[in-house]
């Protein structure tokens, strides 16, 4: 039982980090956004480059939000025990 404390740790901890992260890269994308006037080729990739960054910490964000805490392999054994008790 203790393992599964220990990754319910880290689940929380990779949760909050992960919104800690995207809350930094919007700020930042705010800050540096340009305000109307023409952007030079260094500016033009940066803000490429963040964007880009932004949007993989999104998904990655909603991913360990959504995403099943102990991955596609994990056995069920409640539900198998349901299921077998049809039969």
């Amino acid at each position: 039982m203790e393992k599964y404390r220990l990754l319910s740790v880290w689940r929380w901890t990779s949760r909050l980090l992960s919104l800690l992260a995207l809350a930094v890269l919007c700020a930042t994308m705010v800050t540096v956004w340009p305000d109307g006037r023409d952007l030079e080729p260094t500016e033009f990739a940066a803000l490429a480059i963040l964007l880009v960054s932004t949007g993989g910490v999104a998904l990655w964000t909603m991913g360990v939000w959504i995403g099943d805490p102990h991955g596609l392999s994990h056995e069920r054994p409640e539900a198998e025990q349901s299921y077998k008790s049809k039969d």
